[in-house]
């Protein structure tokens, strides 16, 4: 059974501090190294980001794959932990397994501000995990309007999405350590 995950549930919450505890681990010691850059959105603004020219301890990315197989195993790992790119880079810039582009928050707003990405609907799915029909289209891109993560559509049921320096996955809209309460989908606008 597929367990509702949100900011007042304590499997969260614990999700939430190990995956600080752990780039704070990532910071102090062998952290990558990231050098400024920019990217473009379809539609040619730019967008501040960070190239990592240096990958994270293969032993800190290898618990990090560990504790979303143990906590969520009904996830699928579609690739292992890395720190080259996060789920704003990956739903909006990348899919690309050389992606090796960060973008931090708020900059991924520049892909539907400027128009490249069209609003299409927005659910909650805190209280219904199912996709709007509207938007159940894969490729489209999800904004998690209450938490500071993006994803894509899947297929009609599922998202995949890079669960910060942890792995990629595909999850179900409300199986993830992120705030499902309000979600906003955008459709390619160019």
């Amino acid at each position: 059974m597929i367990t509702k995950f949100n900011f007042r549930n304590n499997r969260c919450i614990a999700t939430i501090l190990l995956l600080f505890t752990i780039l704070c681990i990532f910071t102090a010691c062998d952290a990558p190294d990231y050098e400024e850059t920019t990217v473009r959105t379809p539609n040619g603004t730019i967008v501040k980001a960070y190239r990592c020219i240096a990958e994270a301890d293969q032993n800190d990315l290898d618990l990090l794959d560990k504790y979303v197989e143990d906590n969520y195993p009904n996830a699928i790992i579609v690739r292992k932990s890395t720190q080259y790119y996060n789920c704003h880079s990956y739903a909006w810039h990348s899919t690309s397994a050389s992606n090796d582009i960060w973008i931090n928050a708020p900059e991924q707003e520049k892909y539907w501000k400027d128009g490249s990405y069209a609003y299409v609907t927005s659910a909650n799915h805190s209280s219904d995990p199912t996709i709007p029909s509207a938007a159940a289209v894969s490729g489209y891109r999800v904004r998690y309007v209450n938490d500071d993560h993006s994803a894509r559509v899947y297929s009609s049921t599922l998202y995949i999405s890079k669960w910060g320096p942890g792995p990629l996955v595909r999850h179900k809209p409300n199986y993830s350590p992120y705030d499902n309460s309000l979600m906003y989908y955008y459709k390619p606008n160019y």
